[in-house]
């Protein structure tokens, strides 16, 4: 584990350790209820970890996604990963987009066959291991499904806990799920918003481990799992393009940061091109980018299915 804390807004990189989530400068000023400030994005030693992660040392390697890559995840050991192992999905052939589309080039990135069903795993699977190797026992995070229940699989399967704070509109089959894993809920009154205020509140209270979805930044790292495999199942090739289911974005981040790092350690020669693709009902960073603007309003009230 070779990596340096970034702050994505003023670059300035702190010790792992020295902080935890969110960058002291940048998100001091930041509002409750708005979008977070000062993310943090893990950089790694580029030129040392390229005398180890080549194409030849892939080739005798075996395992999952983290102990494929080991040297690019901030984690001192791919033993830490839970033994509900995420990744290692398969790239399916899209048979009736290609008809559609008049394009053979089309696949899917079948991540339905993860532990609890959801892209979800590979963040926090991820958070769990880092949980480990920082010895917190209890890890929280706000969630209206997905991601609670890969954190109470993921957790369980350790012997962690979890406290999952959900909000009020959170579907009761998805509180069914998480229950079966043995999950504290603390129900919220409220939006998903203020789920995710009042779980930060309650790990500074207690001094639990949070996971909560971009605020914790290996997050991201997690995600970014997709991406390599992708590469490498291509052939080790990037593909044109990537279209990306985006809610708050940090999958889009993933993606875009799996493939930087291939670039970084000269194993791809490019980042494809991304689409990002949200719900009519809620597409904040939609209409952002129409406008031109990199400032994100929040959706107060999203409606979709």
């Amino acid at each position: 584990m070779s990596f340096l804390f970034e702050c994505t807004e003023c670059k300035k990189h702190y010790l792992p350790g020295e902080v935890w989530y969110l960058c002291p400068a940048c998100s001091a000023g930041a509002a409750s209820m708005e979008p977070l400030r000062g993310l943090l994005r893990c950089v790694y030693d580029s030129g040392a970890i390229s005398r180890l992660l080549t194409r030849e040392a892939l080739r005798l390697r075996n395992g999952s996604t983290f102990a494929r890559y080991i040297e690019i995840f901030p984690i001192k050991s791919a033993e830490s990963v839970p033994p509900l192992m995420a990744g290692a999905t398969p790239l399916r052939p899209a048979v009736n987009l290609r008809r559609a589309l008049g394009h053979d080039g089309v696949w899917v990135k079948d991540d339905t066959t993860q532990p609890t069903a959801s892209f979800k795993d590979r963040a926090s699977a991820l958070v769990v291991a880092a949980a480990r190797e920082g010895d917190r026992d209890t890890i929280v995070t706000a969630s209206t499904g997905n991601a609670a229940t890969a954190l109470a699989g993921q957790a369980a399967s350790v012997g962690a806990k979890s406290v999952i704070f959900v909000p009020q509109s959170a579907p009761a089959a998805k509180l069914a799920q998480i229950a079966v894993f043995g999950s504290m809920l603390v129900p919220v009154k409220g939006t998903y918003d203020e789920a995710f205020e009042l779980s930060i509140a309650a790990c500074e209270e207690f001094g639990w481990y949070n996971r909560n979805t971009a605020y914790n930044p290996f997050t991201v790292e997690g995600k970014k799992g997709a991406a390599l495999e992708i590469w490498e199942q291509m052939g080790c090739a990037s593909p044109d393009w990537v279209v990306v289911p985006t809610g708050d974005g940090v999958i889009l981040a993933g993606i875009e940061k799996g493939f930087a790092d291939l670039v970084a350690l000269g194993l791809a020669d490019r980042v494809p091109k991304l689409a990002a693709v949200q719900a009519e009902g809620c597409c904040p960073i939609y209409r952002a980018w129409e406008k031109g603007s990199l400032e994100i309003e929040p959706e107060r009230k999203p409606r979709t299915i």
